[in-house]
């Protein structure tokens, strides 16, 4: 007997896709809303102090010459929402003073797949080299409740791109969150992220 998925099949095809499965989506809160251009999208909650203060959408289907990008998140203007590390909610440093930071939602599933516990993203992916106002693009790494929170935590492994952006931003967190405790891992050749690893390819093996 097959087994009803909760999510609708542009969900469960997106997410197989990346080598995610539903049950691993729904453990990290990953929900899906109707999009303004006739599909699904795919929604990301982000919690901050047990609380719900924004939410990421994916198009799954999305046209870049009509001005849709890939992602977009809550405005702050128009919602008062907050930008934070994604899975702050499932952070438990009782079980383990080691946390995982990778650079995108997918990544983040990847490693949760896998077994990790303590696993962050980043809000909204790697600055770029050439960017300007990284103090307000690193406040959720600087955020005052973050710090005392992160006063418990012994190690960080950095997980983010292997390309440019980063590694620059694998560098940012490392100054703010104290090199001593940072870890980086080296992607085998051609690969750049966890869940390009996690799925394979033959043609770079």
């Amino acid at each position: 007997k097959v087994k009803p998925s909760i999510y609708h099949k542009e969900v469960t095809d997106w997410l197989s896709s990346k080598h995610i499965t539903p049950d691993t989506a729904l453990k990290c809160g990953v929900y899906e809303v109707d999009g303004m251009n006739g599909h699904k999208e795919v929604a990301f909650p982000y919690y901050y102090q047990r609380t719900l203060v924004n939410v990421m959408f994916r198009r799954i289907v999305y046209d870049k010459e009509k001005g849709m990008g890939k992602v977009y998140q809550l405005s702050k203007d128009k919602h008062g929402t907050k930008t934070c590390f994604w899975g702050l909610e499932m952070l438990d440093l009782n079980q383990s003073r080691e946390v995982i930071i990778v650079e995108g939602q997918t990544d983040r599933m990847t490693h949760i797949q896998c077994g990790k516990i303590n696993v962050l993203s980043v809000p909204m992916g790697a600055p770029s080299p050439n960017s300007t106002n990284l103090d307000a693009k690193l406040e959720f790494v600087t955020d005052p409740y973050i710090i005392k929170l992160f006063e418990g935590v012994e190690k960080f492994y950095l997980f983010t791109d292997g390309d440019e952006p980063g590694v620059y931003l694998r560098d940012l967190l490392a100054d703010k969150l104290g090199k001593t405790r940072c870890y980086i891992y080296n992607y085998p050749k051609d690969y750049k992220d966890s869940n390009e690893i996690f799925g394979g390819d033959i043609e770079k093996n």
